[in-house]
């Protein structure tokens, strides 16, 4: 309420009223989140709509999806200790993290520690991309355990580093989203080297 009454007074200080007047009733999701300090009021600001609200609550909803997914198949399983079992857990448990990490980053969005929170995000994409390959290289059938152990050491090689790289500073910055772009595409490449 505070942003929309500013905007209108902004806008009756200009002479338009018609359109102070429709800003401050009309709530849109096209609003831009006020920036806040408090964590406190970033939680509370998932309540209304702002710019933020889809990405917050698609990626809220996905992140329970594979908790609530991941717990199910973990009670479910006799022995969580075959190799099936544990890329099929892995790819729960990563996919979870990724979204967790992606709801905190766009609650987030706009307080001060918001590049913090963006790290965890892209980070969380490199551990979803890495337990994809992972888990499709040991369902896959066929493949021997050499090429299976092999592969398993290049992606989780070319994870860490690209974690690595993620949560250094030299990425972060909206001058530098073109290299966390090119992160992604690397780590992706990786991955796919057995299909």
């Amino acid at each position: 309420m505070l942003a929309s009454n500013h905007i209108g007074y902004n806008s009756m200080k200009s002479g338009n009223t018609a359109s102070a007047v429709r800003r401050t009733r009309c709530p849109s999701v096209s609003r831009r989140r006020i920036h806040t300090v408090s964590y406190r009021d970033a939680v509370f600001s998932i309540a209304r709509a702002h710019t933020e609200t889809i990405n917050i609550w698609s990626h809220l909803f996905a992140a329970l999806w594979f908790i609530i997914g991941a717990a199910e198949f973990a009670v479910t399983m006799m022995s969580l200790s075959s190799p099936t079992t544990a890329a099929v857990l892995a790819l729960l448990v990563a996919n979870a993290f990724c979204f967790t990490c992606s709801t905190l980053y766009h609650v987030f969005a706009d307080h001060p520690s918001a590049d913090s929170w963006l790290r965890f995000d892209h980070i969380g994409i490199v551990c979803a991309i890495w337990a994809s390959s992972v888990s499709l290289v040991v369902l896959s059938p066929g493949s021997q355990s050499f090429e299976r152990s092999g592969h398993i050491l290049l992606v989780t090689a070319a994870a860490t580093i690209c974690c690595t790289c993620l949560s250094t500073d030299s990425l972060h910055g909206s001058s530098k989203r073109g290299l966390r772009i090119r992160t992604h595409v690397i780590m992706g490449s990786v991955a796919a080297v057995p299909a």
